[in-house]
């Protein structure tokens, strides 16, 4: 399964950062550094759980992770802050998976289908009712890319050079 790809399940559930706490330095943070809002991940972390992929899937801990300036992409390539692209998510999921890992390639599709129905309607105040982050664990930004164009969803991603990737790489599958 997933802990044969060598990808750990879920980190840090438990864990709660406020605004005014600085971005803890084993998450990417620097002196000064500040945390954009992330809502609960509930939901997506149960859906995860129930399809039997804990493994590949990070829950985003309530409260905050990403640097608010931390730049995300978006499946076109576009860069957006995460404090705009994650403020009107109602849960958030941080996947992390690999072109090279088989059950990361069974799951995503499921993911996508899901992310789909999941925002097909508005939710409450208008606002998405889901948003996931894929964080690559792929040998190459090309394959990445390659992966998230062709079996991902509509969703967004850790820049694949960004030094949060390698800190939460590092946290979540131990490389």
């Amino acid at each position: 399964g997933a802990r044969a790809a060598g990808l750990n399940p879920l980190l840090s559930l438990g864990q709660r950062f406020s605004s005014s706490q600085p971005l803890p330095a084993a998450l990417g943070g620097s002196q000064g550094a500040r945390a954009a809002p992330l809502p609960t991940a509930s939901l997506a972390v149960a859906v995860a759980v129930a399809a039997g992929v804990a493994g590949v899937a990070l829950a985003a801990p309530e409260g905050q992770f990403l640097p608010e300036d931390e730049l995300l992409e978006t499946a076109s390539g576009r860069k957006i802050r995460a404090s705009e692209a994650l403020a009107g998510a109602q849960h958030v999921l941080v996947y992390f998976s690999a072109e090279w890992c088989p059950p990361c390639r069974a799951f995503t599709p499921k993911l996508k289908e899901f992310y789909e129905k999941a925002n097909a309607r508005p939710g409450a105040g208008g606002r998405k009712n889901m948003e996931v982050v894929f964080v690559s664990s792929d040998k190459s930004e090309a394959g990445a890319r390659q992966y998230m164009e062709g079996m991902h969803g509509d969703w967004l991603a850790v820049a694949f050079d960004s030094p949060l990737r390698w800190s939460l790489k590092k946290r979540s599958v131990g490389r």
